[in-house]
């Protein structure tokens, strides 16, 4: 078992958008890791229609693959299980040398995969920053009923019922309470490290659009954002006008 991917939230809410929009659309889980893996228990990858493809399960040794399972589990309505390793003659023709095994479960948005308005209600939940857990057929990829006593906190396989149980915290945030110059940096990065990322200014000329593409920005006292924002424990606050009027206010709010 192994904690998840920070992206997996943002994936599983663009992979609902897409299917909103008209697409067919393929979900692909590693399920089961051995020895050296390129990605964790939990990692997502979704695959369109039209081959448009976000996350990674292998850190693309295997995905070439996966991708050509997830278009014909889109075609077909259907999911499946993969399993990749050394000792199997295709992993080594889709480059999985590292010396590990990993197993893939594909599975469609649709009756027979994930049901959409599930899948809808789970978006709600993400979106609002909850917590859920999709328990799926190991073999078929069909959502299911869980059956462990206990649900786990991270994502794992339950060999004894053979299903697999995705748990999904939301997706880490940070907080950014100034619009200068170092935050033109640090957003991004941040961004692209898999947070949720929103700046927060009360400064109208810092907070243009045009310096923060892609970002969402609060032109508001900070203590008013943290009201709105609530801060919780996947929430990172850094502070950067150096200004106390501006990052005390907005520190005390997240703290209270």
């Amino acid at each position: 078992m192994s904690d998840n991917n920070p992206t997996n939230s943002s994936l599983i809410i663009r992979a609902a958008d897409w299917h909103a929009a008209g697409h067919g659309v393929a979900f692909a889980f590693v399920i089961q890791t051995w020895g050296s893996s390129p990605r964790p228990v939990g990692s997502v990858m979704i695959i369109r229609d039209d081959m448009l493809v976000e996350g990674s399960v292998s850190g693309g040794c295997v995905d070439g693959a996966v991708i050509e399972a997830g278009s014909e589990a889109i075609r077909t309505g259907g999911g499946r299980r993969l399993n990749f390793g050394v000792a199997n003659e295709t992993a080594w023709e889709v480059g999985l040398s590292c010396g590990g095994q990993i197993a893939v479960l594909v599975s469609p948005i649709g009756s027979a995969g994930i049901n959409p308005k599930v899948l809808d209600g789970i978006v709600v939940e993400l979106r609002a920053r909850r917590s859920v857990t999709i328990c799926m057929s190991a073999v078929s990829g069909m959502l299911q009923v869980p059956l462990l006593p206990v649900m786990p906190e991270i994502s794992c396989f339950d060999e004894a019922s053979n299903m697999f149980y995705l748990v999904q915290p939301p997706a880490r945030r940070l907080l950014i309470i100034g619009a200068v110059h170092i935050t033109q940096f640090l957003a991004p990065m941040a961004k692209l490290a898999g947070y949720d990322v929103t700046i927060i200014d009360p400064r109208a000329s810092y907070t243009m659009a045009e310096r923060f593409p892609g970002i969402d920005s609060f032109t508001v006292w900070p203590d008013e954002a943290m009201r709105t924002l609530i801060p919780d424990a996947r929430t990172a606050i850094v502070t950067l006008t150096h200004d106390p009027k501006i990052d005390d206010p907005g520190l005390q709010a997240a703290l209270l």
